[in-house]
Order: C-alpha cells, then structure tokens, then sequence
C-alpha cells in the first residue's frame, strides 16, 4: 500500500489524524538521527493527557521547533511564537511542517535520506493523542538537544504571573497584594503539585469570566523532572493566552527577563505565588 504523505496544500481539511501522522513522522526521524549519531534515547511511558486544544499543540510545536532550530546550523531560522488569534489544526500542522523541513536538513547533515519516512495516515485520531506524541517528540529531542533549565523554567513562570495579572487589569478585577515566599528542599513533584493546583485555580477564573476552563488531568507516577515543569508551566502559558483571546484581550504583558539564576526552590517559590494571586481573585478559601 503506497503511502499518503500529507502536506498543508494537499490537506483541505486539517484534522488531528494529519497531525498525529506528522508527529509520528518526526518521531522516526529523531530516532534515526539519534542512532546516526549514537545516542541512546530511553523509553519511556507518556503521560495521558486530556483537555488539549489546538493552542495546547501550538505551544508544544514551538517548543519542538526551538529544539529543532538548535540541531540546525542555519542560523537564519527566525524566532517563533503563538500569535494573537485563533488556532487551528491547520496552523500546528503549517508549523509542523516548518519543523520538518529543518529536521530533514539535519538528516541530510548526517548522511541521512529524509524520504521513506511517511507513514499511511491514522484515523480516529484525537488531539490528546497528538499532544502524547508531540510531548514524546519533544522528549526524544531532548537528547540531541540540551533540555530546559531551572533559569528557562522560571522565566515561563514569570511569564504566567504576568499574563495573570494583565487579564484580571483589563477584565477589572482588583489584583491582591501577594509577596514571593521562602522554599527550601523543594522537588520537582512539589513543584508540579504546586502547578497542577494553579491550573485547577485558573479553571475557576476562567469559568467566572466566561472562558472555557482548563482541563488539567492528572499528575502523572514516577520520576519527575525540569522537562515536566516546563512543560506544565508551557501549557499553562498557552492557555492564558487563549483565554485572552476569547476576551479580547490584544494588550501584551510586560517584558519579563530572563532571570539571572533559579533553583528548584525559585520554582516552587513562583508557582506558589501564582496560586496566592489565583486563590485571592476568585475569591476561593485556603
């Protein structure tokens, strides 16, 4: 059976079927680079997800491209980031795309031949399904690429404190006074702990304004790491941003630096201070 390589152009109708064959795609082909260059990439069980969205792929598409742009000695590669609209499957299938093309030039590197790796497309594919291969896309790339740090993990979650506050400033709530606290001995599953409780926080702000809530799942067993947070912290990002979208909110947050150093205990720190500011403006009980 010949198979079906699809494309934007080719695709009249973009659904999650194209993307899960997409990903699936680079999947394979992250896994021949690493064998090129003999790598060992650990396998590993992903975690269910539940509740994406097209901007949950998005998001996670921009992460898989930043890690691509880092195998690519095409220095040229711009900057990406969500845009200030409504995403469909469509526009994480275009990025995907831009995600292929840079990938075959890093097989073409290693003496690899980019063709022969499509597969015959799935059916009755959905998008929590596309999310677990793109997180495992993501995972795989981590071992060619270097993985996010505490420093990179931490300014995600300035981010999120600052898109929390310009929301609750354009739909007029009053913004608490809520202060950094002290953390020590954190681990990573403290951390996501913390997390996983603001998206359940956020969920509540989202129903009282009339958004669609966040989904947050459930927090996967076993060994946790930075690359979890990040990747929490990622979707927490991206569902701020569409809720902006459905409020209309088009002013962007302040500038958020990257910050200078961070440890696990910074981490928890923030995301603490998140759920303080989403504890206080939907007016919940400790």
């Amino acid at each position: 059976m010949m198979a079906l390589k699809v494309t934007p152009a080719s695709a009249a109708i973009v659904n999650n079927n194209h993307l899960f064959q997409m990903s699936n795609t680079l999947n394979q082909k992250v896994l021949a680079l690493a064998n090129a260059k003999k790598i060992t990439i650990t396998d590993i069980d992903a975690p269910i997800f539940s509740g994406k969205l097209p901007i949950h792929l998005y998001a996670k598409s921009l992460d898989i491209y930043d890690q691509t742009r880092r195998l690519s000695d095409d220095n040229s590669l711009p900057d990406k980031g969500l845009p200030n609209s409504i995403l469909r499957p469509t526009n994480v299938l275009n990025l995907l795309s831009d995600i292929n093309d840079v990938m075959d030039s890093a097989l073409r590197n290693a003496q690899i031949n980019p063709q022969g790796f499509e597969q015959e497309r799935p059916l009755g594919k959905n998008a929590n399904e596309a999310f677990r291969d793109l997180w495992l896309l993501s995972y795989r790339l981590a071992a060619l690429v270097p993985p996010p740090n505490a420093i990179e993990t931490l300014h995600q979650l300035n981010m999120i404190e600052a898109q929390v506050r310009l929301i609750a400033t354009q739909t007029q709530l009053t913004i608490p006074s809520v202060s950094l606290g002290e953390a020590s001995a954190k681990t990573p599953r403290d951390v996501m702990l913390t997390l996983y409780q603001d998206m359940h926080l956020l969920g509540r702000l989202q129903r009282q304004l009339g958004t669609e809530a966040i989904a947050p799942g459930a927090l996967r067993s076993g060994e946790l790491g930075m690359a979890d947070i990040y990747d929490t912290a990622r979707t927490l990002l991206a569902d701020l941003h569409r809720m902006k979208t459905s409020l209309s909110i088009d002013n962007a947050a302040k500038n958020i630096p990257m910050p200078k150093t961070a440890s696990l205990n910074d981490l928890y720190s923030r995301a603490q201070l998140v759920h303080d500011l989403l504890l206080s403006l939907t007016g919940s009980s400790l």
